[in-house]
Parts: structure tokens; sequence; C-alpha cells
């Protein structure tokens, strides 16, 4: 046998990494999940096992129930022990009770193992959950964060799930009330598919999440939303989020947040493959040197709706792709760019609705293909390598943001109000 994949974890502050973090409800009504408190239900170090493939453990001082079947016990200590992550799978009595799989190499003695109880973080358990399994991670600040990579070949029906929470799981925490991983000069990876929810995550690293290549389909997809992902590097050349090359799938981002820090050269989204195509739902891009960058050739694209990149030092979005670049950029927000609002090495590119002011060199540098109902307003050029026309629904007047610099949303005076396109009777 093996963890299964309805297994679910638990990380809080006040846990530890010797606690068992798992459970997965094998008996509905009668196994009780103890893995969301700090200590542990059961602490053992007499254990014993007859030997390798005997998956029978006991201990003299006993204390297991019925209620413990379906945890995790992590064993982390004892003579022929393999230390590990086990289900208790049955309880033959208080002090006997059988596990998944075998854990001793030969006739296991002091065996020292935690029943229930969360993990303090998440360097342990990301290369023991399974396909299907969900993290769930309790509100707190996760100072000093081990280097965390979860890469096992999670699939389209049983992805891997991080769910960051406040109070009780399931919840959907934003602000200061989601947790905070720190990552320092590490990074938070996953690969295959998976998705991660309602989290701050902070390094000052070369990359504080990753999104790792794997051997999925090209379908493969990561998704991650209500996240917030600060790199406070101040010198260098970093990035929030990176989709290194080789990566099979895209990286989809929903209601999240990127921002950078002084001194560095930052990227908020940096697209290294010829498969790296960064999808973008009402994001907020910020500080940054780069909001989003692409590389590479065939199927380079970057789709972004609904979001704001502003005070960029450099380029809003950056797509250096040099074949099949058909992006998509519409109803989104640049301001305050100190170069280009939106770059395209390649052709092919759709904007619709956007609104670009106080670009620098341009809000338009691209062989774009349509450029329709979008605003123009400071910049010093508005579409370098074609001819604006505006014709094509395009106006030129001051946005009137709420509070630029905080507040992108429209004044009542504003004259973007009631000029976007949007879907007409008769079409």
């Amino acid at each position: 046998m093996a963890l299964h994949q309805d297994t679910i974890w638990e990380v809080r502050t006040g846990g530890n990494n010797e606690n068992g973090g798992g459970f997965h409800n094998r008996v509905p009504g009668t196994s009780v999940d103890y893995t969301q408190q700090n200590a542990p239900q059961l602490d053992l170090t007499d254990l014993a096992c007859a030997g390798a493939g005997n998956i029978t453990i006991t201990s003299v001082v006993g204390g297991f129930t019925a209620a413990m079947v379906g945890n995790i016990i992590r064993i982390h200590a004892g003579a022929n022990f393999i230390v590990g992550f086990y289900e208790i799978v049955t309880v033959n009595s208080g002090n006997s009770v059988d596990l998944d799989r075998t854990p001793a190499t030969g006739v296991g003695a002091n065996g020292h193992g935690k029943v229930g109880g969360g993990q303090v973080n998440c360097d342990l358990i990301d290369v023991v959950v399974v396909p299907g399994n969900t993290v769930y991670i309790e509100n707190g600040n996760y100072a000093a964060h081990p280097a965390t990579t979860f890469n096992g070949a999670y699939s389209k029906a049983l992805p891997l799930i991080i769910w960051g929470y406040n109070g009780s799981r399931g919840t959907r925490p934003t602000g200061v009330n989601r947790p905070i991983i720190q990552m320092g000069v590490n990074s938070f990876g996953v690969s295959y598919f998976a998705k991660i929810r309602n989290l701050a995550f902070e390094g000052s690293g070369a990359d504080v999440l990753i999104l790792n290549p794997s051997a999925a389909p090209p379908t493969a997809t990561k998704i991650v939303e209500n996240c917030k992902i600060t790199n406070l590097a101040v010198a260098g050349t970093v990035f929030c989020v990176r989709i290194p090359a080789g990566e099979n799938g895209w990286g989809v981002f929903i209601d999240c947040e990127f921002q950078g820090t002084g001194g560095s050269t930052s990227t908020g989204i940096k697209g290294e493959s010829t498969a790296a195509s960064p999808h973008v739902f009402n994001c907020y891009l910020h500080h940054l040197t780069y909001g989003i960058q692409t590389s590479g050739v065939n199927m380079d694209s970057v789709c972004a709706f609904f979001s704001i990149f502003a005070n960029i030092l450099n380029t809003g979005i950056y797509n250096n792709a040099t074949n099949n670049q058909r992006s998509i950029v519409q109803n989104c927000v640049f301001t305050t760019i100190g170069v280009d609002g939106f770059y395209n090495g390649g052709v092919g590119t759709t904007l619709v609705n956007n609104t670009f002011s106080d670009c620098v060199n341009s809000a338009i540098n691209s062989q774009a293909t349509i450029v329709m109902y979008n605003n123009f307003f400071g910049n010093g050029n508005n579409w370098l390598g074609n001819t604006l026309n505006p014709a094509d629904g395009n106006i030129f007047v001051n946005p009137q943001f709420v509070a630029p610099g905080s507040n992108y949303a429209l004044q009542r005076t504003s004259g973007l109000i009631d000029r976007a396109f949007s879907m007409r009777l008769g079409v």
C-alpha cells in the first residue's frame, strides 16, 4: 500500500516536524482528524516491529484507539526503522496497529513516533504527498521556511492543492489574514497539476515561487489564486514567479499581487520556455522592473485581463518571443511605466479596452494585429511599430484614477466610463 489520495495535511506555526501531520478519513464516523492541533495525540518512544516486510508495530506503553485509524504516524527515530510518514490502517489493540506499508528494514526497536499534530512547515511533506492530496496552511508567519519542492506526478483528476486558511479550513482569507511563507533566499516550487490558494510568499532569492518543469502533457496547468508574491531582494536579477525552460503547461494567476523591491532588476512573472504562457486575470503587478517577461519561440504568449501594471521601471509586458506570439491583453491598466507599456518582439497580438498612461517611451511597441478601443494619455509615443488608427475606437483622455499609486478605479467624471467595447445586441 501507500499513502492515500484523499489524505489531507496540516501545516501550522505551532506544529512540529516530528508530528504525523496527515489524515485520511478511512472509516467515516470513527476516524478522527488529529492534525488540527499543535501537539500530537499520541507520542511513543518504544515502538517495535518484527522485521522487514512486517506492517505491524507494537508498543508496551500503547495508547492506540480506533479513532486513530487514518491518521498519519511519523516515525522519526529507532533501530532499523525507516524514517517516514505512515498511515494507521488498522488498530489491533491499544498496543498494536497495522500501517500502510512496512516501516522497518529489520527488527525494529525503540522507535519514536507521533500520531497527529500539525507540521510546522512544508519541507518534509513535499516529497511524500501523493496526487489528490490537499495541504492546508493555517494563518501565521512561517519565518525562515526551508526550500520546498512538490514534485509528485499530480494529474488533472488528482491535482495537488495547497490551501491557506484563517480560522477554519476552506475559508478564503485576504490581505494580512493569509499565511505568510517567508522563503528567505530559498524558493517554493510545484510541478505538474497544482492549485495554490490564499497565501503570501516573500523571499529575497532569485525566485520566490517556481512553477517547475514536468513530464506532464502540454495541458498541465498550475493555478495560483488569491496570493501575494513579493521579492525583497535589493540587488541582482530576480523574479516573483518563474516558469523555467522545459515547462509543459501554463501558469494561471487569478486575483494575485506581485511586488518587487528597489535596487534589483525584478520581474513579476517570468516565462522562459516555448510553452510558458502566463495567463493573468484580475492581478496587480507593481514596483517591478518588468511586470511579465516571456522569451523563446512557439506558443510563448501572454494573456492578461482586468489587471493593473503600475510603477514599472521598464516594461509592463515584455514578450520577447520570436514566433507564434498570439497574445491577448484586454481591460488592463498600464500606468507610470519607465519604457513601454506593452512590448512584443513577434506578431499576432490583440489589445482591446486597455488604458495606457504615462508610459515614457511608448504605450505599445509592437507589430500588433489588433489595437481597438484603448485609451492613450501622456505617453512618449502611443504606438511604435505600426500606425495607430483612432477610428478603431481608440481615445485619448485623462483616465482620472481615484488615487494614482494606490487606487486605480475611475473617478465618476472620467472620460473612460462607458467607452469600452462590449457585447452588443445583434452580434
